[in-house]
């Protein structure tokens, strides 16, 4: 299948706040023992193509997607898409010279300089065709806060609509015990995203904004992200968590975060 490496992550759960507004409460209860049918449309991936030969326009993909018709797909995605960016549908050299491990972002940079640059607008087009939605991963870690605020003026002025904006790929392995420097722990990642929330609210006031919270066992990152909230307010409205566990078999580890504290918007 053209896209079988896409599923690179499998669930990308959205819990939307919203949803317990009228509800004043101190903890989240998730019954586990009782399931529920999946909504038409809440399934999609990643559209992690820049260190193949596709780009948003090549046929085989174009093909795929209006096979597949996920219910939205992320731009830009996944762990190729921390060098990338918006402002030029490329890669950042500068920043991919420092980073570990430079040579995946090497290849898809080459990959791109032959493709051409990775345009949002036409996976927008490609999603419309579909009716999917389009999430769109802010990369904090080579975008500033001005570029934001014109990728969200743009989105505006080309009637491109986003369902949510998602600060960061998986900030939570660029900290400090993973000898990784970026964010000094979740408390910090928070405060430094919120300049990105102000860009975006600019343009978008009732944009859905999302913190990449945790994945699998990585728990300390939202108590510290809870922290931050608990002292300055959640400027965000939405979480995210990332799991391999469906496709990899495994069970998704015991959140042993207790008493979040959620704001009564």
């Amino acid at each position: 299948m053209i896209l079988k490496n896409t599923f690179f992550i499998a669930l990308f759960s959205l819990l939307l706040v919203s949803n317990i507004c009228a509800q004043d409460l101190k903890k989240i209860n998730i019954t586990t023992n009782n399931g529920h049918a999946i909504k038409k449309g809440a399934s999609g991936f990643n559209v992690r193509i820049a260190d193949k030969i596709w780009s948003y326009t090549h046929p085989d993909f174009v093909q795929s997607v209006k096979e597949l018709k996920p219910g939205w797909l992320r731009y830009f995605s996944g762990t190729m898409g921390d060098a990338f960016s918006s402002a030029t549908g490329q890669y950042d050299l500068d920043y991919i010279s420092m980073l570990d491990k430079p040579k995946p972002f090497l290849k898809g940079h080459r990959y791109v300089k032959v493709k051409g640059p990775h345009r949002i607008i036409d996976l927008y087009e490609l999603l419309s065709e579909v009716n999917g939605k389009l999430i769109i991963t802010v990369n904090a870690f080579t975008e500033s806060p001005e570029m934001i605020l014109e990728l969200a003026r743009f989105c505006k002025n080309n009637n491109i609509e986003v369902a949510v904006w998602q600060f960061c790929n998986e900030p939570y392995f660029y900290v400090p015990n993973r000898n990784r420097f970026w964010w000094n722990d979740g408390f910090d990642y928070a405060a430094k995203m919120k300049p990105y929330a102000e860009a975006i609210q600019q343009i978008f006031p009732d944009a859905q904004l999302t913190l990449n919270y945790t994945w699998d066992g990585v728990w300390t990152f939202m108590k510290e992200i809870d922290q931050y909230q608990k002292e300055h307010g959640a400027y965000w409205n939405v979480f995210s968590k990332h799991s391999y566990a469906p496709h990899t078999r495994k069970k998704t580890q015991e959140n042993k975060l207790t008493n979040v504290q959620i704001p009564n918007y």
